[in-house]
């Protein structure tokens, strides 16, 4: 879709300003839909209800349309202003869709207690006790310094320390990924590493589980929030 003004051809639906969840018209290509990995985009701006959203993508066979919308007049001459801007609309969206997805394995990870002392991770790491209980068992992700540091300590190789963190539940994985967290995400990035910070963030929220199956998206998200509220932001 587009937002700029006069960017359009005849297999566009066009939303007008007064039907828009926008502030102005809004260019669709409904036949040109795809998929995109969620970790593209960025920040939400604005939601299409469904039943308008319905409306829009049946107006390429449906003659008539609803009140608001209307289809394309024109195809733009070539090498127009706008024939180039529709022409670099769709080589970004080809480049979005091509950009990798979330992969998560289907197969369960077994992971082992961490065998060093909670006073040693205590004062190995300077880390409260809270998080050192949450790092021995596998629910608080760690640095490679900090897994080094522990290794050092206890006398294990580094990466059985690294191999002692239970990966992220599938559904909370997921969830990270919805662009609502983008901004709080960014917040929290140290140096621009936003991998990081959302990985970081979900061992934030795993700890606040009482149980590792069961969650689901909708009561992750309750824990995301949660922790943004505590936080003040």
């Amino acid at each position: 879709m587009s937002l700029e003004a006069g960017v359009e051809d005849k297999a566009t639906v066009i939303v007008e300003a007064d039907a828009s969840p926008l502030y102005g018209p809004i260019a669709i290509w409904p036949d040109a839909a795809a998929e995109i990995p969620f970790g593209v985009l960025d920040t939400i701006i604005a939601s299409i209800p469904r039943s308008l959203l319905e409306i829009i993508t049946g107006a390429t066979t449906n003659p008539g349309t609803k009140e608001g919308l209307r289809r394309g007049k024109f195809d733009p001459p070539l090498g127009s202003g706008a024939a180039m801007a529709i022409d670099e609309l769709f080589d970004a969206f080809e480049a979005l869709q091509a950009a990798p997805g979330l992969r998560i394995s289907d197969s369960v990870k077994s992971v082992a207690q961490l065998d060093i002392p909670l006073p040693t991770i205590v004062t190995t790491l300077h880390v409260t006790q809270a998080r050192a209980m949450a790092i021995r068992i596998g629910k608080e992700s760690l640095t490679r310094d900090e897994a080094q540091q522990l290794a050092a300590a206890a006398g294990l190789a580094v990466d059985d320390v690294l191999a002692a963190v239970a990966p992220l539940p599938k559904d909370l994985a997921r969830e990270l990924q919805e662009p609502r967290w983008r901004p709080h995400i960014r917040q929290r990035a140290v140096d621009g590493d936003e991998d990081a910070a959302r990985t970081q963030f979900g061992y934030e929220a795993y700890q606040l589980a009482a149980r590792e199956t069961g969650q689901g998206r909708q009561q992750w998200r309750q824990r995301l929030e949660a922790i943004i509220a505590a936080e003040g932001s």
